[in-house]
């Protein structure tokens, strides 16, 4: 599973769940360890206490452990309506470009799947969406 933390400027963080491992508050909370520790890196000037985070409402999201790891981040959590039109999805911005970029290649397992997507992003090549995965996709 992939996890894609951005912003308007970009992607942040893309996290890399491997196949077989659960995703529960533990894991939630330190993928948003390294989302902190990221956003320092590529938002040297902007405060990562100024983030606000949306999220659905999945267990590990909602977990009173993760939200105290939340408020300790000071991050308020924004509601995700269950139907808005003028909150364009993640799905329609980032993984539909992706996805065009990627038609027809033929993938063996998951790892030709991040070395597919580096190597892409390394030679330049792809659609336009290439550019907004800029961060790591190593977990």
């Amino acid at each position: 599973m992939v996890t894609v933390f951005w912003d308007m400027y970009g992607v942040i963080l893309v996290a890399v769940t491997a196949r077989g491992e659960t995703i529960n508050s533990d894991a939630h909370i330190k993928t948003l360890l390294k989302l902190k520790q990221r956003y320092r890196r590529v938002q040297p000037n902007r405060n990562p206490g100024g983030m606000f985070i949306q999220h659905d409402n999945a267990h590990p999201h909602t977990s009173l452990r993760t939200e105290e790891a939340i408020t300790k981040f000071v991050w308020p959590v924004l509601p995700k309506p269950s139907y808005s039109p003028d909150l364009a999805l993640s799905d329609f911005h980032l993984f539909g470009p992706l996805k065009d970029a990627l038609h027809g290649t033929r993938f063996k397992d998951d790892e030709s799947v991040i070395h597919g997507y580096v190597n892409r992003k390394r030679a330049g090549t792809g659609k336009a969406c290439m550019h907004l995965f800029s961060a790591d996709v190593r977990p």
